[in-house]
């Protein structure tokens, strides 16, 4: 099973839809929320940073991202680029992951879209926010992935030294695990400004990757020591370092 992850377009669109309130708050069903829709272990007059917002956020997200990964619920999860996944997986977040193996559960891929639409109820009424949602989420799932052209220039190989040509965080390893930011030593520390306790690539700095990775959604992944690794090129074709 694929540990792929919702990118920045999914995040924006949930994030859009859900909006974000920093002290708790009883929705519409009574049930006690803050930050962007968590809820649990959430009470009566707790307030939250926007930084535990965004923790929050990560991880409710990551449960769906399963989800949307497991073939057992999107039979077709293999095939689809980054757009798609982030769609599915906004789809999850909102209304659940039985619906969205009933959403994917007998259609081929192209019908998705259109079968979203008729996900906008609750309790038997038409919602306009839940229209809108659908909407959005099935013009991000249409929406095609651009192509990561600069690493199609760059042919990065491990060993080979590279230019930083925008500051970029580095973490404790690949491919979105950024919960812990590291502390920076020996080649590193030297390539590095540190802004608010979290380490950047300073930009203009040379580095030499031990390691490097192609995803499917066409980011590419630096891998600097045993445990630290940068983003060279995002899923939006950005080029970090190159």
């Amino acid at each position: 099973m694929a540990n792929r992850k919702i990118g920045q377009a999914g995040l924006a669109l949930i994030k859009q839809f859900e909006g974000c309130r920093l002290a708790a708050y009883q929705c519409s069903a009574g049930v006690w929320t803050i930050g962007y829709g968590h809820t649990a272990g959430v009470h009566k007059g707790m307030k939250i940073t926007q930084a535990q917002a965004e923790e929050y956020l990560k991880h409710d997200v990551a449960k769906f991202e399963k989800y949307v990964n497991n073939p057992s619920y999107v039979p077709f999860t293999d095939k689809l680029n980054q757009n798609q996944f982030d769609a599915l997986v906004s789809f999850a977040f909102n209304l659940g992951q039985g619906n969205v193996k009933k959403l994917c559960t007998g259609r081929v891929m192209n019908q998705i879209p259109s079968a979203m639409q008729q996900y906008c109820k609750a309790a038997g009424k038409t919602l306009p926010g839940l229209q809108r949602r659908r909407k959005a989420e099935a013009a991000l799932y249409n929406k095609k992935v651009k192509s990561c052209t600069g690493a199609t220039k760059t042919e990065y190989k491990a060993g080979n030294w590279y230019r930083v040509k925008e500051s970029v965080p580095v973490c404790n390893g690949y491919y979105g695990e950024h919960g812990k930011y590291i502390y920076l030593s020996n080649q590193i520390k030297t390539s590095c400004d540190n802004k608010s306790g979290i380490g950047y690539l300073r930009k203009g700095a040379d580095i030499k990757p031990v390691d490097v990775r192609k995803f499917d959604d066409g980011s590419v992944w630096f891998k600097l020591d045993a445990t630290i690794a940068c983003l060279a090129v995002g899923v939006d074709g950005k080029v970090y370092i190159g």
